[in-house]
């Protein structure tokens, strides 16, 4: 659980360093994190895809297929759950939390963890660090949620610190799940198909930190699941 406990912690830290700063984060400052976030980001979710694919050519054609498939398939499925939807529906909450006139510390604490434990990427990530032990998409998501807890932290006081809780509660019982599952998934070949899939959802994940394309991303976390159930199917 080391990602996780990094994620909690940069919240912590920086929720906690944020009332203190000086000023607020220059705008040349932010496209620069953003852009090495996107990057980090990128980079490791091509690494978890790589790392998951092996064998011949036709057998890592086989697997790449399949995990695409999975996503596809997972964003249809999901779109028809409405998972982006609600998603959309909690960022719109949190936001007028986080707007409102009179900010206390629970505005913050709960705006912070919604936004904070819902993200895509911490579930995806939480999955990958504790089935395969791959930790860094969550190392990549702590220092992006530290840069917003430290630029909330001024307004919302200690609230945003202790939204480190929820964030170690959700990803760590995601990450121990996942690792108490992966015995099951290695003995019977389908470890390296969910590792796949990650490392496709944490690539995606970039387009958004980019802001190169407007993609739901929730809907896509249908595909974890597909993904070892689809090689189950067709091995």
């Amino acid at each position: 659980m080391i990602g996780t406990i990094l994620n909690a912690a940069a919240v912590l830290v920086c929720g906690l360093a944020g009332q203190f700063r000086p000023g607020s984060i220059s705008r040349m400052a932010e496209l620069r994190i953003k852009v090495f976030l996107g990057g980090a980001t990128f980079f490791v979710g091509l690494r978890l895809l790589w790392l998951s694919l092996n064998g011949s050519f036709g057998q890592f054609l086989k697997q790449f297929t399949l995990a695409v498939a999975a996503m596809v398939v997972g964003a249809i499925l999901g779109k028809w759950i409405g998972l982006q939807r609600g998603s959309n529906a909690i960022g719109r909450y949190a936001g007028k939390l986080l707007g409102g006139s009179k900010p206390g510390f629970s505005d913050g604490f709960v705006a912070c963890a919604l936004v904070l434990s819902a993200n895509p990427l911490g579930i995806a990530g939480a999955v990958a660090e504790g089935s395969l032990g791959y930790f860094w998409p969550l190392v990549a998501k702590a220092v992006m949620d530290g840069v917003a807890a430290f630029s909330l932290a001024a307004k919302f006081r200690w609230g945003i610190a202790a939204a480190a809780l929820p964030v170690l509660a959700w990803q760590g019982t995601l990450s121990l799940g996942s690792a108490t599952l992966a015995p099951w998934l290695r003995d019977h070949a389908l470890l390296d198909s969910l590792g796949a899939c990650c490392g496709l959802l944490v690539t995606i994940s970039a387009l958004i930190i980019f802001e190169f394309k407007k993609v739901e991303l929730a809907n896509y976390l249908p595909g974890l699941v597909l993904g070892p159930l689809f090689t189950w199917l067709l091995r």
